[in-house]
């Protein structure tokens, strides 16, 4: 950890981190499995915890570190498609297996440390340190400027900020970052499509400033969300880890019966978006997945019923 890390508590950089959880993925410690993709994005599909985006070079980036991580359950299924990912292919934009199999691969702990070490090294840290290094030494200010990191365009508006309030060093740290707050809110104001939907985030940047949480103290409410040290340490939402491995029971849904979730249903699911692009594999086995699997199995010379007992589960499961 750097000097301008060390600056800062352990908890309060797991705020800062959980500030911007929170922004991408609405969920505390946030959410791996989350993958998006809108025709206003300019940054195209996107992926994982932070939303490391295909246009980036991120996503391709962050595939390579994890297939060639220690222990990675998910090589033989994403390698392919690391090639495609770094040469920036747009086709992934519309990929729903290559999607589903990212869903997936967030099922594996090493995804999820992968993706850590990767916002940390790439968006955390150099985010804080560039805080220190301007003189911004409180969390909350920390916390705005990684906000722009994962957003893109702080030179930008660090040089709106200076030109209003004078430059940092130099200036009261508290004034500037307000300032840079409503520089940048007015900023994506005036952007189009999802950069513009996003001034909520400097919304709650002002809350916390009229506030004063300069130290990001817990418990906070940010978006409805509690971060506190409960929530820090709650599992991460969306993710299955070996409860109901593929094959280890039957799976079928009925209305008004208990909804069967875990790794064999988004394994399946997976298998299904092969050859039916409309299943996303949520690892929920719902009433559309019961009609993906009834297109499967009259497609395959099966009895159309729906449900699939634990051969058929490990026959279609994916990857």
């Amino acid at each position: 950890m750097n000097s301008a890390a060390q600056a800062l508590q352990t908890l309060q950089l797991r705020t800062i981190a959980a500030i911007g959880n929170v922004f991408e993925t609405s969920s505390v410690v946030g959410r791996y499995s989350t993958v998006t993709f809108s025709q206003n994005d300019a940054g195209h599909v996107s992926y994982g915890r932070a939303q490391v985006s295909l246009k980036s070079g991120n996503l391709g980036r962050l595939l390579q570190a994890y297939v060639t991580a220690a222990g990675a359950a998910y090589v033989t299924a994403i390698q392919p498609y690391v090639p495609r990912a770094l040469a920036l292919d747009v086709g992934l934009d519309t990929d729903r297996y290559f999607q589903n199999l990212l869903r997936a691969a967030a099922d594996d702990s090493v995804m999820r440390a992968v993706q850590d070490a990767y916002f940390d090294a790439n968006y955390l840290m150099p985010a804080v340190d560039t805080a220190a290094r301007l003189g911004i030494h409180s969390a909350l200010g920390a916390a705005v400027v990684y906000d722009s990191y994962v957003q893109g365009s702080f030179p930008a508006i660090r040089a709106l900020t200076d030109a209003a309030v004078g430059g940092m060093p130099g200036t009261d740290e508290h004034r500037w970052v307000a300032a840079y707050v409503a520089q940048r809110r007015n900023w994506l104001l005036s952007r189009r499509g999802d950069l513009a939907t996003s001034v909520y985030r400097m919304d709650a940047f002002q809350a916390m400033i009229q506030m004063n949480l300069w130290n990001l103290d817990l418990p906070m409410v940010v978006r409805g969300q509690e971060i506190s040290s409960t929530t820090l340490s709650a599992p991460p939402p969306d993710c299955f880890n070996n409860d109901h491995p593929p094959g280890s029971r039957p799976l079928a849904w009925t209305a008004g019966g208990s909804v069967l979730r875990g790794l064999d249903v988004r394994h399946l699911q997976v298998g299904l978006s092969q050859t039916l692009p409309t299943v996303t594999a949520d690892g929920v086995f719902g009433p559309g997945t019961r009609d993906a699997l009834k297109a499967y199995q009259s497609a395959n010379h099966l009895p159309a019923t729906g449900s699939a007992d634990a051969a058929l589960v490990l026959a279609v499961a994916r990857p």
